[in-house]
């Protein structure tokens, strides 16, 4: 179930006949009695990123917001935080962009208001980035990017680090056709 990061940042699948197997086998694993309500929910919620990386945009959507009411259930704010990041993010793909927007200012807002989120912090610029990028607001993005970034070096993490330069380069480039239009 690899996946890298294409020209236009969005994951998308190394075999997409490996992700339908992994898909598949993260759904028969729900059918486990002896699952805990945690390791369910973390597996709803990987059907759910994994569904949208193999462009199921339904099935993702499904998962996600039964992955989010767990978590909610739960009293886990971060895991149903995480959740919703990823529905936003599902939402972006499939072009519900009022649907996004609002979720992703939802997050904005949860992520100032409870430091127990501000590990998430930096997945949320990146991805809210994003966001602004394919709004056509690449202004906006590049500070996203580099607020990421510049939390991702506090890490440490070589491989998020190199996801948002990946970022930052290709909100130069459309920085840089805008000035030439």
């Amino acid at each position: 179930m690899k996946w890298n990061v294409d020209d236009e940042l969005r994951e998308r699948p190394v075999s997409s006949e490996e992700m339908v197997e992994g898909l598949n086998f993260l759904m028969d694993c729900l059918n486990i009695d002896s699952l805990s309500i945690q390791t369910r929910a973390k597996i709803i919620g990987w059907i759910g990123v994994y569904a949208r990386i193999a462009k199921d945009y339904h099935l993702s959507t499904d998962y996600l917001k039964q992955a989010i009411k767990l978590y909610e259930d739960l009293g886990d704010a971060r895991g149903a935080f995480v959740q919703k990041l990823r529905l936003a993010c599902t939402w972006h793909w499939k072009g519900k962009i009022r649907e996004a927007g609002h979720l992703f200012h939802q997050l904005l807002q949860e992520v100032e208001q409870n430091e127990k989120l501000d590990g998430y912090r930096d997945f949320l610029y990146q991805h809210y980035g994003k966001f602004q990028l394919d709004r056509g607001k690449p202004e906006l993005a590049m500070n996203y990017f580099r607020e990421a970034l510049h939390i991702r070096e506090g890490k440490g993490d070589q491989e998020l680090i190199e996801t948002t330069k990946k970022c930052l380069h290709k909100c130069r480039e459309k920085l840089r056709h805008t000035e030439i239009l």
